[in-house]
């Protein structure tokens, strides 16, 4: 054994493999910082980790082979005594040692500094219900209202990134502690207090916590005589001191901010914050109440301030989402914002969604960046813009997931902002994170109103990256739908996803079926998935029947029957706007090439929609290159079940498509 080891110190083996687990690291500090930097997926990691581990062997067998000698490399001589190279060797391998350890130095000094630019280390504060120190009930309203005029004035500094008060309000009474709490919201600060009324008297308690030690920063307590006919006055005066002493403390710069009033009304201000509020908390299960009570509120909010410019613009975003109002009447209360104040955010957040609808992505991305500009608080507009990234025809997916994170951040408890979170992790492969994501929606916050299909799609969609099998999604659905086999929902999800995965018409049918007859609020999306699993089957006369009904599905009849010039007839109808790939299946069943080739010019086409394109025209080397340039979410979701690919599945580059997008190989495909 001594014989051994005195051989491995004069081949230098023993300070090779040192210096090579000094350089790798370095390497791996640095590639770290890197690939954190830009959002990578976590599988890069880990194969540059396993990469450098498999290294190490091999370096250890060339150092014991081989010599660095100044002639260049040489085998290792077997004469022990040819101690001049051994010498060299030595040296230099000190020197590599040496320089390692200081580089190493270096990136331990620097790693910490350049994180610190990271928003992490910024101010993130959270403003926590105020305590009502009296046993009447009746003021609880007055606490609320001091928090969220709080919120509000805070949100309006730059320099801050505040939660939102409907990720907070769930530790309204909590016994939780102020660093427990710190931790499930992200937060650096918290804001907290507690108000008590005497008489006409009422007494306010703030203060500010560092929120990892619950060290005490600030603290103040304001008196003040409290008359019925002027409390909403009041309550804004305290709030407005109370902001006033933490902006001292954490960013004097932005003092300014703090002198413009939105609305000399506190009563409309109140409104306004209520209807905001509301909205705030809409998912898909409560969306079609909430935005017509949020979009009342704020109509009382601007008849009493006729010039509140926030309100105007927040009741557009609400009509455009609600999908209630015309584009003229949206854009008229975006105008006659920016007529009132032309620094109002939320106007080009809404513009910027608006434009994502209509594939006008440059103009949508300046919208955004305006947005932000102006209030770089906002949850909703970095939502806004992670769909928009989400959507582009060469899909961004770091910049999806970077406006995803930055919206999360800020109100960690929104259903719809989880929702694009977890479609934005698993678009960048991290599917760890999506999945331990998904467990705080289960078990840390399970009343966001996250419905069960979206954990349950969600879920599946996990196991299926894991696996690299897509039919994982089916097995899970058709287990769940046994416990309630008439839920529209569930069985609208399971015929479309045997339609994605499969290409199976008839289980296509069978649960549309189900789902358009069980349904009794009259959704659109029933209704559709139905028409279409109609067509697919060839049930002609049923679609026909069907169609007559509902406008917006007859051109899709006219094409599946190729009356084309009858669906030509009908998308050009004024005041129609039909889907693109509606107009181009047409113009490509008619091989109007020119006409199809402008479009693709004049307007933002995908990748898939373009495959499906060249599909119809039988032009089978462009299909596929725009197959493969297409995400696994449209592979999923458009591509494989559409018919437009029947001629093409037994093709060996059809197939390889599918198993790459973990799609099955089925009886269709032989």
């Amino acid at each position: 054994m001594s014989k051994f080891f005195n051989e491995l110190k004069r081949r230098n083996v023993i300070k090779a493999t040192i210096a090579y687990l000094v350089v790798a690291w370095v390497l791996l500090q640095v590639a770290t910082v890197l690939l954190d930097s830009f959002h990578s997926p976590d599988w890069i990691k880990q194969a540059f980790i396993i990469f450098l581990a498999i290294g190490l062997p091999i370096w250890i067998v060339i150092s014991w082979i081989y010599d660095f000698t100044p002639e260049g490399i040489e085998v290792t001589s077997a004469d022990s005594e040819d101690k001049r190279v051994t010498a060299i060797t030595n040296k230099r391998l000190n020197a590599f040692i040496i320089v390692g350890l200081s580089i190493a130095v270096i990136v331990l000094a620097i790693k910490p500094s350049f994180l610190s630019s990271n928003a992490e280390n910024e101010f993130t504060i959270a403003v926590l219900p105020f305590k009502n120190l009296n046993s009447d009930e009746n003021n609880e309203w007055y606490n609320d209202a001091v928090t969220s005029d709080i919120h509000y004035y805070l949100s309006r500094i730059k320099n801050f990134h505040i939660i939102s008060p409907q990720s907070v309000e769930k530790y309204k009474g909590t016994d939780k502690t102020t660093p427990e709490i710190a931790e499930e919201l992200g937060a650096s600060h918290i804001v907290g207090g507690n108000l008590r009324h005497q008489g006409n008297r009422i007494s306010i308690a703030a203060h500010l916590n560092e929120a990892s030690s619950d060290k005490q920063l600030w603290s103040e307590k304001y008196d003040e005589i409290l008359d019925d006919a002027d409390a909403l006055r009041i309550q804004q005066d305290i709030s407005k001191k109370i902001v006033q002493e933490l902006e001292l403390i954490l960013s004097p710069a932005d003092a300014m901010t703090l002198d413009v009033m939105p609305t000399q009304n506190p009563e409309a201000f109140e409104y306004f914050k209520k209807g905001k509020a509301l909205s705030d908390k809409r998912n898909a299960k409560n969306s079609s109440i909430v935005l017509p009570q949020s979009i009342e509120l704020l109509k009382k909010a601007i008849v009493l301030d006729s010039n509140y410019a926030e309100a105007y613009a927040e009741m557009a975003l609400m009509k455009f989402i609600s999908r209630r109002s015309s584009p003229d009447e949206i854009n008229y209360l975006n105008e006659k914002a920016l007529e009132l104040n032309e620094q109002t955010a939320r106007v080009y957040s809404t513009r910027g969604l608006i434009q994502t609808g209509n594939l006008n992505f440059k103009e949508a991305k300046l919208n955004f960046e305006k947005a932000i500009e102006l209030n770089p608080n906002d949850a909703t507009t970095y939502q806004h813009f992670a769909i928009m990234y989400g959507r582009l025809p060469e899909t961004d997916n770091k910049n999806r997931l970077l406006q995803a994170r930055k919206a999360h951040k800020i109100n960690p408890y929104s259903s719809t902002i989880n929702n694009v979170l977890l479609y934005s992790l698993l678009a960048n492969d991290k599917v760890e994170e999506a999945e331990e994501q998904l467990n705080k929606i289960n078990y840390v916050y399970p009343d966001i109103g996250f419905s069960d299909i979206a954990k349950l799609e969600f879920k599946g969609l996990i196991n299926s990256h894991k696996e690299n099998d897509y039919t994982a999604i089916i097995e899970m659905v058709n287990e769940q739908i046994k416990t309630d086999p008439d839920d529209p929902l569930y069985n609208w999800y399971l015929g479309k996803m045997y339609n994605n995965v499969f290409n199976d018409d008839a289980n296509y049918l069978k649960y549309c079926r189900i789902a358009y007859e069980s349904d009794s609020t009259g959704s659109r999306r029933f209704s559709t998935e139905y028409f279409r699993s109609l067509l697919d089957n060839k049930k002609i006369i049923e679609a026909d029947i069907f169609s007559r009904n509902i406008p917006p599905l007859r051109a899709g009849y006219y094409v599946v029957t190729d009356s084309l010039n009858r669906a030509l007839e009908y998308i050009n109808k004024p005041g129609y706007n039909p889907p693109i790939d509606i107009k181009l299946t047409i113009l490509a069943k008619m091989g109007e090439r020119d006409s199809i080739y402008q479009l693709f010019k004049t307007t933002p086409v995908y990748s898939y929609q373009k495959a499906i394109v060249y599909a119809v025209l039988k032009e089978k080397d462009s299909m596929y290159h725009y197959l493969n340039r297409s995400t696994r979410y449209y592979a999923l979701n458009d591509i494989n079940g559409n018919n437009a690919f029947n001629p093409y599945r037994k093709e060996e580059r059809f197939k390889a498509f599918l198993r790459k997008n973990y799609l099955p190989i089925t009886h269709l495909n032989e």
